[in-house]
């Protein structure tokens, strides 16, 4: 029995001995891989020796001082890819992982944590900055601004290639742009705009410079873009007829670089242009058509000036003014002055600016403002009750605007005038003046017309809306004992110089707050302003325009009293003034 006894204990011992070293050679290999600074695999032995031997205080330490160093190398790799500049969203996404590691590896690792803030904001900041470029991007393309769409596109591709469908949004524009420029190109080919049509292309190949229609547009563009091309072009119009056409071309082939072949052909073009001009000046005086004969003498002398200084050409200028001014005065006597003042200045035009028919002109014109010059008086507006001075500064303000803006033919009666006539006015039972005493005065002043008015509202509404925000502000930092460096104290009495530097910190920091309420509002004025005004013709006595007008400006402000430790700045009330504000709506 006692032998018996004796195996047993033995035997019990035996296991508990096994048992005791089955996480030893585990935690051994991992010492040796640490040694050799492969702490993924050490991490791995570790865990495995723990879970052999979950109470063997020495392999729980050593797994998670290791889980510490691994959870901080992985915060490094982080940092480093946070850090990189410019940032991309791709290291963000690398660094996200790290973070995801370091979280696994140690849950309660406060710097991992505090890198997870960090990486959050850094990803809204760099969306954000997507969302504004995209946004502007899409505004550019509205307005088919091509290539500041594909800068802003093409900016976000540099950090944040996967955003939405900016990839295919690159490539598209890019299409569109170059069939934009493209049809741009055909409109001024069209139009004959050579620098236009070069301009276009340029913009295009600049969008896809590996577009080989673009390309050879531009190319053919530029080739026929010289001297000769624009000479030949100049030719055809000669045949045409087309003078202005002929100018242009001849003066293009002349910023074109020409040889002295294409110089002697210019000139030669301009030679034989003005005397073809002065002969068809001569048919048609010949013809009795004295508009034709005056247009083409005109382009004559812009066409080539010396063509008035060839044989006969006075001769042949001083017949069409002969015949112009012959014309004019049949038109004069039968009371057609405006047409006959229109033949006066071609013929003062052809003449080269001679006296007699300058005064002639002059003569013309001073009967025709004679027939059309009207004189305005214009009537005190009747105010409100509320704001008597009221209807004068309206009165002013018209009286202002329209010596302002009226032209020669029109006079406005001085204020002066105005209140001798208004002496002489009646007012009708209705409050508004008697037609037929202005007429009567107008008359006896030589006035045409009247207008009267009445200022139904001029006031200025002030709707106020205040209240009050809250702000959550940081006035300091608190600092709290830390549970982990507790426990860490008390699981390590003795710590070593490197255990010590894998400990927690001994203190938290945490944000002191406090909520902060300031006062906001926001004002606004409305200018109301309502007129009631008739035209009086003082001739026929009657009332031409009977309209009433009204006008409405608003104005706004915004203030703050703001809370300097929450960075919200003093906003102050900025507000147009009333009398500011009913002028703009009067105006």
């Amino acid at each position: 029995m006692f032998i018996r006894n004796i195996a047993q204990t033995g035997i019990v011992l035996l296991l508990i001995a096994g048992c005791a070293g089955q996480g030893a050679k585990s935690f051994d290999d991992a010492r040796s891989l640490e040694d050799a600074k492969r702490y993924e695999d050490a991490l791995s032995l570790y865990e495995e020796a723990v879970s052999k031997e979950p109470g063997n205080p020495e392999y729980t330490r050593a797994l998670k001082i290791a889980r510490t160093r691994l959870a901080r190398q992985s915060l490094d790799s982080a940092r480093e890819q946070m850090n990189l500049s410019p940032l991309k969203y791709e290291n963000l996404r690398n660094a996200q992982g790290y973070v995801d590691k370091a979280l696994k590896l140690d849950p309660d690792n406060i710097e991992a944590k505090t890198a997870q803030e960090t990486l959050n904001s850094q990803r809204e900041a760099m969306v954000k900055k997507a969302e504004a470029a995209y946004a502007v991007a899409m505004k550019a393309l509205e307005a088919r601004e091509w290539m500041a769409a594909l800068e802003s596109f093409r900016e976000i591709r540099t950090y944040y290639p996967a955003y939405l469908d900016v990839a295919i949004k690159i490539s598209s524009t890019e299409n569109n742009a170059a069939a934009y420029y493209l049809k741009e190109a055909d409109r001024h080919k069209a139009n004959d705009d050579i620098n236009a049509l070069v301009k276009s292309l340029e913009l295009g190949l600049a969008i896809q410079p590996g577009n080989q229609q673009i390309m050879v547009a531009l190319n053919d563009a530029k080739a026929g873009n010289t001297a000769a091309a624009a000479l030949d072009k100049a030719a055809q119009f000669v045949n045409e007829g087309k003078w202005e056409r002929v100018q242009f071309y001849l003066k293009r082939a002349r910023t074109l670089n020409p040889t002295k072949a294409d110089s002697d052909r210019i000139n030669k073009v301009y030679s034989d242009g003005g005397t073809k001009l002065m002969e068809k000046v001569a048919e048609n005086i010949s013809k009795k058509a004295l508009y034709s004969a005056y247009i083409n003498l005109m382009v004559a002398f812009d066409f080539n000036p010396k063509a008035f200084k060839a044989p006969g050409a006075d001769e042949l200028r001083n017949q069409l003014i002969s015949e112009m001014i012959t014309r004019a005065d049949d038109l004069e006597g039968a009371g057609f002055i405006g047409l006959a003042l229109y033949w006066t200045e071609c013929a003062y035009k052809v003449s080269g600016s001679q006296k007699e028919l300058y005064q002639k002109v002059q003569g013309l014109k001073d009967k025709i403002k004679q027939r059309v010059i009207k004189k305005i008086a214009i009537m005190d507006f009747n105010p409100p009750t509320s704001n008597p001075d009221a209807g004068r500064l309206v009165t002013d303000s018209l009286l202002s605007y329209m010596t302002r803006n009226t032209s020669g033919d029109v006079k406005i009666l001085a204020r002066d005038i105005l209140g001798a006539l208004i002496k002489e006015i009646e007012f009708g039972q209705a409050g508004l003046y008697d037609i037929e005493s202005a007429k009567k005065s107008g008359k006896l002043k030589g006035t045409d017309i009247f207008i009267f008015g009445s200022l139904l509202q001029y006031n200025v509404e002030l709707n106020k809306e205040e209240g009050q925000k809250m702000v959550v502000a940081k006035i300091g930092v608190e600092r709290d004992p830390n549970p982990h460096y507790t426990a860490w104290v008390n699981a390590n009495p003795k710590p070593s110089d490197e255990e010590r530097r894998n400990a927690p910190p001994p203190f938290l920091e945490r944000d002191k707050t406090e909520t902060i309420r300031y006062k906001v509002g926001t004002h606004r004025k409305t200018a109301n302003v309502t007129i009631s005004f008739r035209v009086v013709d003082v001739e026929s006595g009657e009332v031409v325009i009977t309209k009433t007008l009204k006008s409405r400006k608003e104005a706004s402000g915004n203030y703050s009293e703001g809370v300097d430790i929450a960075g919200i700045p003093y906003q102050k009330m900025e507000l147009a003034s009333d009398t500011d504000l009913l002028e703009n709506a009067v105006d």
